[in-house]
């Protein structure tokens, strides 16, 4: 921490909560500054010993998630200097790079309003945070930033090689490479979030704005990618067909409409038709990674197998 720049000195600290495998800890800095009350900070350190979930504690798996801290730090410090209302995020503020105790110091979604975490969503919750993905991939469309990954997600096929070893024998084992490679080739690239899972957004009490949060795995690809898990994470799987259509209808409404603010030139039809297919890859992708990492996994239901069955089919043409 001594190299953080002297107005985030803490005068009081507060565990928000600890890092997925103990890695460090997530903490509101209240400060003695004119300028602003508190701060987040996100502290990343190696634990002494590594208890990963679900007993992935490999040397990968571990050299993946520190990667994923510089990758992070890299999007607060390069991206998020400037409040865009249309994609709301903290904004980074200052990193301490120090290996041994890497800090990560960004600004405050309380300060905005933006202090709810909702469990319980509906369809308000799931057109905002479908807003905001649109809005997010607009922006970056076209994006070729070299310091965020070179594959946006957490379950991109390449780091995964052990979870792919980990799966039976199936279709879905044996196309993996070809739809990790249908997904790298899709057109019109964008930047993803990576992980933009519900829990990684934060509303507002009267549910009329939304920031994300959670960079890590933020890196280039398909933008149908951040589409499928959102609504993996949230959606019932009951009503997940059902909603299917009316949220991607909605997301690509939005997105038009995005691309239009931030790329005015940029027609954005081709984008929308062609993007439209690659939900089910996506989801053909997830599927792959779950099937390895965690077999008995929820999200491995009716709706997930038809999308991923759908994904396949798509690849033979």
């Amino acid at each position: 921490m001594d190299k953080l720049q002297p107005p985030f000195a803490p005068c009081k600290k507060a565990l928000i909560q600890k890092l997925w495998g103990d890695f460090g800890r997530l903490e509101r800095w209240y400060l003695d500054s004119e300028c602003r009350q508190s701060v987040i900070a996100k502290w990343i350190e190696l634990p002494d010993t590594l208890a990963h979930p679900r007993g992935w504690n490999t040397a990968r798996s571990t050299e993946r998630k520190l990667a994923s801290y510089v990758i992070e730090a890299n999007w607060y410090l390069q991206f998020s200097k400037q409040k865009d209302p249309r994609c709301l995020m903290p904004i980074g503020l200052d990193v301490d790079p120090d290996p041994a105790n890497y800090v990560i110091v960004m600004s405050d979604l309380n300060d905005w309003g933006l202090t709810q975490i909702v469990k319980e969503s509906s369809l308000v919750h799931w057109k905002l945070c479908l807003k905001w993905l649109a809005n997010f991939h607009a922006k970056h469309l076209g994006c070729e930033e070299t310091n965020l990954w070179e594959q946006g997600t957490y379950w991109h096929f390449d780091t995964r090689p052990d979870e792919w070893e980990a799966m039976p024998d199936s279709d879905l084992k044996q196309q993996a490479s070809a739809i990790d490679e249908a997904l790298k080739r899709a057109p019109f690239l964008t930047l993803v979030h990576g992980d933009a899972k519900l829990a990684n957004f934060c509303f507002s009490e009267d549910n009329t704005q939304v920031a994300a949060v959670d960079f890590q795995y933020v890196g280039h690809g398909c933008a149908m990618k951040d589409v499928m898990l959102f609504i993996s994470s949230c959606v019932p799987v009951e009503q997940a067909k059902d909603f299917e259509e009316l949220l991607l209808d909605y997301y690509f409404s939005q997105f038009e409409e995005a691309v239009l603010f931030y790329h005015p030139e940029q027609d954005a039809k081709p984008i929308t038709e062609s993007w439209r297919p690659f939900y089910y890859l996506a989801w053909a992708d997830f599927l792959r990674f779950l099937e390895g990492w965690s077999p008995e996994h929820w999200k491995i239901n009716k709706y997930s197998k038809a999308c991923a069955t759908k994904g396949l089919s798509y690849l033979a043409k």
